[in-house]
């Protein structure tokens, strides 16, 4: 029981920390104390006499208020400091409140001026080979940042050291960690793996481009405490790692962008994660097989963009995402956001099946049939939209849009090449939309541009390629009065990398 209530209390110290943006806890009960020697607090005797329990009741909310007032000031204060030999990056916030900053490290030798209240860590050197003692390694890092909440070892496009499995050992001991981010690292082997089940705390996980196989889906499947995980472009999984995948209890976020080999029935397995709110399956179509895990990942970046024009174009029978899936997933009571951009074998039938769930967003592209039929069964509590690479969305498919979506507020049109002034019309004239992405509408003239105009609550909107951009259209466009960011590059037509 002992045990029990230390683990509850460290817990809890824990999580006051994370609000407090790291500083250290203080102590509430010496407050009180502290109040009530002062005579701020009745005496216990003074209590049971009567309504004055109304006083003590009344300085107790007060006292709750004056402490809570600490705590968000407190955790508005500045972020801890880092090294002056170490630039600052904001980077991307985890979930959660006030995540703590990244501290960048680009060389060796700053590791040793590495703070160990550092709990978010973006680490892209470290020394390879022990000097006078010093170990080598992550563990060089890791070792003099005890408190550390997030570590980002990805590789980009930059050369740098390789991972290696005695490193995954050490990360396993980082106990405290919460996000791990692995993007790019070609040199994973999938039974290092298996070194992060130690980690009680885990939450999130990042391995874009790393080719874990089922074996890898398999160790990931055992931590504890998971709820994102990010995979993209792994032609080593298979329906069998969707399996394993779909048995982590707290799973919310999940991204199998690209998975080449996964099957419709495979992914009917995820119907399972009933906590599910984000699902990531652009272009599961099953073509390609993913990006090849030998290449660099400058080439790898290259090959996703290639694939994303080449994948939304048809998909072997049974490959990736289709109707029936759609089906499996309408059962998930937290679904928000689902992506299904290039997956071809999806059809108006399928999204029938999600209309009465409360998707938030939404991205599918529909390339053949009647795409006002898709129109009418999207969910209508829609605020994001994306119909990138929809080829068949024309004027009688985005007369509808505003009355089935009113709550629209991002529309995403890349590559939508049916459309046209009199169809963008529609659109604007139907919704409220406050961010608009037409890059490679073709179609689309001069013609549109009073349309535009007349759209005063855009705020962002990307007409990079139209070959009616000039100086003039862009200056009227940015003095649009909420317009924060125009995007308009590469004037004069052809097609855009997404």
């Amino acid at each position: 029981m002992k045990a029990s209530v230390e683990a509850q209390e460290r817990c809890l110290e824990q999580a006051l920390r994370e609000q407090l943006g790291g500083e250290e806890v203080f102590d509430v009960a010496a407050v009180v104390r502290q109040r009530a020697a002062e005579g701020q607090w009745p005496a216990e005797d003074a209590r049971r006499e009567g309504p004055r329990w109304l006083v003590a009741a009344g300085i107790a909310a007060g006292l709750a208020v004056a402490v809570g007032t600490a705590l968000l000031a407190r955790s508005r204060a500045t972020p801890e400091t880092v090294p002056a030999a170490l630039p600052q990056d904001p980077g991307k916030p985890a979930p959660g409140l006030l995540a703590p900053e990244w501290t960048v490290v680009t060389e060796a030798a700053a590791i040793g001026s590495l703070d160990s209240a550092c709990r978010a860590l973006r680490l892209r050197a470290w020394p390879e080979s022990p000097e006078a003692g010093a170990k080598a390694g992550v563990a060089a890092a890791l070792d003099r940042t005890p408190r550390l909440e997030r570590l980002d070892l990805d590789a980009c496009d930059r050369p740098g050291p390789q991972l290696t499995e005695a490193d995954f050992k050490r990360i396993g001991e980082q106990i405290s960690l919460r996000e791990l981010r692995l993007g790019f690292r070609t040199e994973i082997e999938p039974g290092w793996l298996a070194s992060l089940a130690a980690l009680p705390n885990l939450t999130r996980l990042v391995l874009p481009l790393v080719a874990i196989g089922d074996e890898g889906a398999r160790a990931l499947a055992r931590l504890p405490s998971l709820q994102a995980l990010e995979l993209a472009f792994d032609g080593t999984i298979t329906d069998a790692g969707v399996a394993s995948l779909a048995t982590v209890p707290g799973l919310r976020e999940l991204s199998l962008r690209g998975c080449g080999r996964l099957t419709s029935s495979g992914l009917r397995a995820l119907a399972a994660c009933v906590r599910l709110e984000h699902l990531d399956l652009r272009y599961c179509c099953g073509i390609g097989g993913g990006a090849s895990e030998d290449l660099p990942p400058a080439a790898r970046s290259r090959i996703e963009q290639m694939l994303s024009a080449e994948l939304v174009l048809a998909s072997k029978p049974g490959g990736g995402a289709d109707d029936e899936v759609l089906r499996a997933l309408a059962a998930l009571p937290a679904l928000r956001e689902l992506l299904l951009t290039g997956c071809p074998s999806i059809t108006a039938a399928g999204l029938e099946a999600l209309s009465s769930r409360p998707l938030r967003r939404l991205a599918v592209s529909i390339r053949s049939g009647d795409c006002s039929a898709v129109t009418a069964a999207l969910p209508p509590t829609l605020e994001n939209l994306s119909l990138a690479w929809s080829s068949a969305f024309d004027e009688a498919a985005a007369d509808p849009l505003g009355k089935r979506v009113p709550q629209l507020q991002k529309l995403d049109l890349f590559q939508c090449t049916s459309l046209g002034d009199a169809a963008l019309g529609k659109v604007l004239a139907g919704t409220a939309l406050r961010e608009l992405e037409l890059r490679g509408c073709r179609l689309l003239t001069a013609a549109c541009v009073p349309m535009l105009l007349a759209a005063s609550h855009l705020e962002v909107l990307d007409v990079s390629g139209q070959e009616w951009l000039d100086d003039a259209v862009e200056a009227k466009l940015k003095a649009m009065p909420k317009m924060r960011d125009l995007r308009c590059k590469r004037r004069g037509g052809g097609m855009l990398a997404k």
